[in-house]
């Protein structure tokens, strides 16, 4: 993919997959070519501009105004943590002229080969369990979507993730280009909030159609529709606007492919109530990994607002010891400089939603009461006593 801002020299981010069988260059190429519209999140934040031009992939009417819709609530964090103008998420889209696709969504029938994206956490790990559960699905594969630097390649969590499940996994590495972005950076805004849901979406939808999969399912659940609370011109802000039920119609419905989450009726603690306690996934409790700070998906900080839900939520139907042992034998509700993050989650120090793929405040609150509610006689742990009653646990 090579990307050029106002006339400057190109900058390019790469994608590298194995395509078993597959050796039509031109339908890879027009396979994967939407994606790219994506990973253009990440060379604008280097350099936000006021339009797109698209000059490798021809668009249609509607598919103008699916990408600027898109690109209004891709870049709306970026603009709200930078303190930068609303109208800066506002893009022109400009392409060649296509027909809007006339498609039917594709359907078979029989038995389904099934490709889930692999995000590392109990999202993605309850997603495929209840597709697996289906009579109909025969096969479910996995799809990682790596940020290059061979993630997935010195991950020996996800491998035994994968070897666990008995399934096959695809590998997409995306080389972004960082040390060029850095450099050609025109202003001192923090990049934030990169649509990665939505490029996992392009690149599965992408590898299911050239592998020939029925359907790509993710792990994106119901909470992921509740906003930040800060708002650009009336707009939310959304940090995981890209796993809402509404993105996810839209994109299926545009691009005519069988994508779906078999979570989005579900709310982010139902998905962890399943995950702590049906027994076909307790061999993935020392395998699952939901830190991004750590800067290695393979452990948790242990500090970080995702961190603190993850284990919040888990402490709600399981025994602290049975939490500590996913933790590293750490019990974070003893740890006090964790304090403000719990408050946070569960909104009692008045502050928007941390931007974080977390669940709502009524979760986290309900959590903390769920959490009371399992204290034995072993004492209070820090947390519990120091904060006070969630909102309307209710």
């Amino acid at each position: 993919y090579a990307y050029s801002f106002l006339g400057a020299p190109e900058t390019t981010s790469t994608l590298t997959v194995r395509l078993p069988g597959v050796d039509d260059a031109a339908r890879v190429r027009d396979a994967f070519a939407p994606a790219g519209l994506v990973v253009l999140c990440w060379h604008w934040m280097a350099t936000p501009a006021g339009r797109v031009e698209s000059a490798a992939v021809p668009l249609s009417s509607g598919r103008r105004t699916f990408w600027r819709e898109f690109y209004r609530d891709a870049f709306a964090e970026f603009a709200a943590v930078n303190g930068l103008d609303p109208s800066v998420c506002d893009i022109e889209v400009d392409a060649g002229e296509a027909a809007e696709d006339a498609r039917p969504p594709t359907e078979t029938s029989g038995r389904k080969r099934v490709l889930c994206g692999l995000g590392g956490g109990k999202d993605s790990l309850v997603a495929r369990f209840l597709a697996t559960a289906q009579p109909a699905v025969e096969t479910c594969d996995w799809l990682y979507v790596d940020d290059g630097g061979g993630e997935f390649d010195h991950s020996k969590r996800l491998r035994e993730v994968v070897a666990t499940s008995g399934g096959d996994c695809v590998v997409a590495r995306h080389d972004f280009g960082y040390e060029a972005l850095d450099a050609r950076r025109s202003v001192g805004a923090k990049p934030c909030g990169h649509p990665w849901a939505a490029l996992v979406a392009f690149d599965g939808a992408a590898v299911a159609l050239l592998l020939g999969y029925d359907a790509f399912v993710v792990g994106n659940e119901r909470s992921a529709a509740d906003g930040n609370g800060i708002f650009l011109n009336g707009r939310e802000v959304n940090h995981q606007f890209d796993k809402a039920l509404g993105w996810e119609t839209r994109f299926a419905a545009q691009f005519r492919v069988a994508y779906f989450s078999p979570l989005q009726r579900l709310w982010d603690l139902q998905i962890a109530g399943i995950f702590a306690l049906e027994p076909a996934l307790r061999p993935y409790w020392s395998l699952f990994r939901s830190c991004n700070d750590s800067g290695d998906c393979d452990v948790w900080c242990g500090r970080c607002d995702k961190c603190a839900f993850v284990f919040l939520a888990l402490r709600a139907f399981r025994a602290a010891a049975d939490v500590a042992e996913i933790f590293d034998g750490k019990d974070l509700f003893d740890d006090e400089a964790l304090l403000p993050n719990f408050s946070a989650l569960a909104g009692l120090d008045g502050a928007p939603k941390p931007f974080e793929c977390v669940g709502t405040f009524d979760e986290a609150g309900l959590a903390l009461e769920l959490a009371r509610l399992r204290v034995g006689l072993e004492g209070v742990p820090y947390a519990l006593a120091a904060l006070p009653p969630a909102r309307d646990p209710r």
